[in-house]
């Protein structure tokens, strides 16, 4: 718990009798501090006394204790030095209630002004945060400004990022009324990886080949051969998304499903998928494909006819969901998290926002730790959501998979937030769970240079079924007739140019100063270094901040498809209304761009000098490590570490396409290229 006043070690105790001590230990004697007695636990009989589970905040101000199915909060002695008149004496422990009806803690770890507990009942297994003070509203006020700069919002934009900052669901406020149900409603849940891999699963069970095939026809796509190639990229990159699954879960599925024992080495994971998904389909394998042709495609390839390509695209489908099913058993018992714990070391790398110019440069108080879960697998960090897209969709992600356990509708989402944009993103969600988000993927995956995802989108949204579509017209389209309407569409339209393509300066740069140093957002560059010092190498908080950005672009790819839908499915059910235009062009410029981009991030290098510079032997160097590695420096003069996490659009600058050249990343580039206007530079690639 901490030093004493008089240089001993504080160490706190819980025994039999229901004693919680704290004692101060020297070198060759101890004495103790302070003491208490717990209520009696009403679970507990004599002889039956469950065993203590002890997590003190890194702060050393509070601890919290874990009994069998009890969470005490507990406000330690101040450590100032003993005397008559300073007799430290404990907090009065607290009994915090359970999140849910009949709700048992697992694990448990207090950090500075929250609480963080698994909590597990009857079917269910949660994640929540309990916030232990209220904080101060300046501080609270000056992290969200941070947060509004560092994701470029701009004007008007800004109240509808202060709603993703604090959040849209209603919590009841425990300072006011210390009732049960207010205390329940304080316990926030923490959206974790098994809601987002459900997430993940429940849009590629809703593949459907028809209808993709239907929305490709509509568009400007690729065809035949082309178009099943670019599927193929598509489902390799499903299986190997950041977080997902294990690299050895991915291996020991192959294995099995091969049988034949082959070995698969760690930089040859995408090829292996990749081959696998090819030979179950009956399509070329890698070593056997023709010359590429413009932007990648197989020049030389044999066409196949449309009835051939969704054959070939529902074998293709059932290949990859097997093989995602093995994964998941593969990997299963590497996610049972065994412990868990708070660390300060990893909290500016999770906790800031991207582009945060306070990062390295000063203390945050109030989020300088942040919870690590121990799994017999690995290690993963919970951190804060601060982008508008990731932190909306995961409350839509949340409430469906709470549905599970609670009584709450479309209606009752909607209703979390009366703003227009709010209710436009919670419409486009419940649209892209009708008609399978795999599909809309998949379509905007594989459009062509200067192709549009607004005809694709109106043929899939014409085929809702017809139960949706009624509920639809009843329960979600009220919003539509807002006085507000044409407020909220310039509100969506600022948050989404925020985050494609912010505004500049004369210098067409955006740059802020960090300890002192200039530093441009968009390019990565610090001006003061030369480029030898900058390709420095990478570290364990590259790959985090790497697999950061790659969520938050993945959910900007999310809202920018659900917002094209909600487009569509106004212009299918309304009379064309000039209020929907600019927006609606905004997604057809940005969508197949950054599609493309989120693709990107995820791809291994291939240049055996970029790998040297990896201090992850075991973890091939990806490209989003590389970029976010060039957001990291040492302080002029200090030599203090700065680490900032990189925007979204900053992918969409030269220095990024010529780090995917230096990668030997030929098909990235050519993707990249393809929806960009520089013909020089797509020839060369």
């Amino acid at each position: 718990a901490g030093s004493g006043g008089s240089g001993g070690l504080r160490l706190l105790s819980y025994d039999a009798d229901r004693g919680l001590k704290l004692w101060e230990a020297f070198e060759r004697s101890g004495r103790l501090v302070a003491s208490t007695i717990l209520e009696q636990e009403e679970s507990v009989t004599s002889g039956s006394q469950p065993s203590a589970h002890f997590r003190v905040a890194p702060q050393q101000g509070v601890a919290c204790l874990l009994l069998r199915n009890t969470v005490y909060l507990i406000t330690l002695p101040s450590a100032g030095p003993l005397g008559d008149d300073n007799q430290p004496t404990f907090g009065v422990p607290r009994k915090l209630v359970a999140p849910f009806p009949g709700a048992s803690p697992v694990l448990a770890a207090a950090s500075e002004g929250a609480l963080w507990g698994f909590w597990t009942g009857p079917a269910r297994e949660q994640l929540f945060r309990l916030d232990l003070q209220e904080q101060r509203k300046k501080e609270q006020d000056s992290r969200e400004a941070r947060a509004r700069d560092a994701s470029l919002v701009e004007d008007q934009a800004q109240d509808a990022a202060q709603a993703a900052i604090t959040g849209c669901e209603q919590i009841g406020d425990l300072a006011s009324s210390k009732s049960p149900e207010k205390e329940r409603l304080a316990h926030r849940s923490v959206f974790t990886l098994y809601q987002q891999r459900e997430v993940w699963r429940n849009e590629e069970e809703g593949y459907d080949a028809l209808r993709v095939a239907a929305a490709e026809a509509a568009g400007q796509s690729r065809k035949g051969q082309e178009a099943l190639d670019r599927s193929v990229h598509w489902w390799t990159g499903r299986v190997l998304l950041p977080g997902r699954f294990p690299r050895a879960a991915v291996a020991t599925a192959l294995q099995d499903i091969d049988g034949h024992g082959r070995t698969v080495a760690g930089g040859d994971l995408r090829a292996a998928v990749e081959d696998h998904l090819r030979r179950r389909a009956g399509l070329p394998g890698l070593a056997s494909l023709p010359p590429l042709g413009e932007f990648g495609t197989c020049g030389a390839a044999a066409e196949l006819s449309v009835a051939q390509a969704q054959q070939v695209a529902s074998v293709l489908a059932e290949a990859a969901l097997e093989l995602l099913r093995r994964c998941d058993v593969a990997g299963r018992r590497r996610r049972q998290v065994c412990s868990m714990g708070v660390s300060t070391l990893w909290a500016p790398h999770t906790w800031r926002p991207a582009g945060d110019v306070s990062a390295g440069a000063e203390k945050e108080e109030g989020n300088s730790a942040c919870p690590l879960l121990l799994y017999s697998g690995g290690v993963s960090c919970v951190r804060a959501v601060h982008h508008w897209a990731e932190r909306w969709w995961s409350t839509c992600h949340l409430s469906r998979d709470l549905s599970n356990y609670e009584d709450m509708q479309i209606e009752d989402l909607l209703d979390k937030s009366k703003i227009v944009a709010w209710r436009a993103c919670v419409t486009g969600w419940f649209l892209a769970q009708c008609v399978g988000g795999a599909n809309v993927d998949l379509v905007v995956s594989s459009l062509t240079r200067g192709g549009s995802a607004s005809a694709p989108a109106r043929r899939l949204v014409a085929h809702v079924p017809e139960h949706f579509a009624a509920h639809l017209r009843k329960k979600c389209t009220d919003w539509l007739d807002s006085d507000d309407l044409q407020q909220g569409l310039q509100t969506l339209e600022q948050l989404l140019v925020s985050t494609c393509e912010p505004k500049l300066d004369q210098a067409g740069r955006r740059e802020v100063y960090v300890a002192r140093q200039r530093f441009d957002l968009l390019q990565g560059t610090w001006p003061q270094q030369d480029a030898d010092e900058q390709q420095q190498r990478l570290c364990l908080s590259d790959a985090v901040r790497a697999s950061i950005v790659a969520s938050e672009s993945e959910h900007a790819c999310d809202a920018m498809r659900d917002l094209g839908l909600v487009c569509a499915y106004v212009a299918q059910e309304r009379s064309v209304d000039s209020k929907w235009t600019p927006l609606t062009k905004l997604l057809d410029k940005h969508l197949p761009l950054f599609a493309t981009i989120n693709e990107s991030m995820t791809l291994q290098s291939r240049s055996p000098d970029l790998a040297a510079q990896s201090a992850l032997t075991a973890l091939p160097p990806r490209v989003g490590d590389l970029w976010a590695a060039s957001f990291r420096t040492a302080a002029t003069g200090s030599g203090q570490l700065i680490t900032l996490r990189a925007p979204v659009a900053s992918f969409t600058s030269m220095r990024y396409a010529l780090l995917l050249l230096r990668c030997e990343c030929w098909d990235a580039l050519r993707n990249w290229c393809s929806h960009k206007d520089l013909p020089a530079f797509a020839a060369y690639a």
